[in-house]
Parts: C-alpha cells; sequence; structure tokens
C-alpha cells in the first residue's frame, strides 16, 4: 500500500495511474507533496485588490472569494471553477480534474499567475457566478 493524498490509501497500481493522471493534467508531482502554504500566500498577494481568503484542507487548499469556493490550490496548481461567466477568460485554458474523481475545473498555468488583474478577474467573475451558501 502507498499512501495518498486526503487519507486515500492506493494499492501500488493505483499509485500509478495517480502519477500519470498528475502528469497528465501538467499537475506538479514532486512525490506528491502537498501544496506549499508559499504558493497560497503568493496568489492570495496576486489577488489583493479581492475579498479572498484561503483554508487548509488535507493538504491542500481551497481559496474563497467573498465567501464562495470559485478555486482550490492543489499540487501548488490553481484550479478555477467552470461556470459559463468565465468562459471567455478562461480561453486557452486546459481542463482538468484537481484530484481523482473530481470533475474539470480551469487549470491555471504558473505563468497566468503572474497576470494579477487576469486573475482578480476571472477569480471574481467566477465567484459572482456562484451561489451564496445556504445555512
Amino acid at each position: 500500500m502507498v499512501s495518498g493524498t486526503k487519507g486515500q490509501r492506493f494499492e501500488s497500481s493505483q499509485a500509478h495511474q495517480y502519477r500519470l493522471y498528475l502528469e497528465e493534467y501538467n499537475v506538479c508531482y514532486d512525490n506528491h507533496m502537498s501544496t506549499k502554504s508559499q504558493t497560497a500566500d503568493f496568489i492570495l498577494e496576486q489577488l489583493g485588490g479581492l475579498k479572498v481568503r484561503v483554508r487548509k484542507m488535507f493538504g491542500e487548499y481551497a481559496l474563497y472569494c467573498d465567501e464562495k469556493l470559485p478555486a482550490f490550490i492543489c499540487d501548488d496548481t490553481l484550479f478555477v471553477k467552470i461556470v459559463d461567466a468565465n468562459e471567455g477568460l478562461a480561453s486557452g485554458l486546459a481542463k482538468g480534474p484537481c484530484y481523482p474523481g473530481s470533475k474539470d475545473y480551469y487549470i491555471v498555468p504558473g505563468e497566468r499567475l503572474e497576470d494579477n488583474a487576469w486573475l482578480q478577474s476571472i477569480i471574481q467573475t467566477t465567484s459572482d457566478s456562484l451561489p451564496l451558501k445556504k445555512r
């Protein structure tokens, strides 16, 4: 047995399939280490003009904007929810699951993280299109 993320246990063949999944979607593998806090801090800095926060979950991060959940940071990669409203902003981005079994998200490459105006726009647009969480 090999340990995986989020408390999962994988047989050797499952661990191999998980590594292939990460490579297929251009997600950093690094022996599957959790997302570094510096990555989350950098993304938060780039989103400085927005009301954003992150919450650490199982070694990865959920990114909240206006108390909605438009994105995840997994394996040092930003994954943005796919919604109709952000389709134009996400033109050219690859799609893939942020963890095995999840639905597809837009995968934001590192160079797009440097463009804080674009990044703020896609996160805010995505957040604005999501419903408020019912309590």
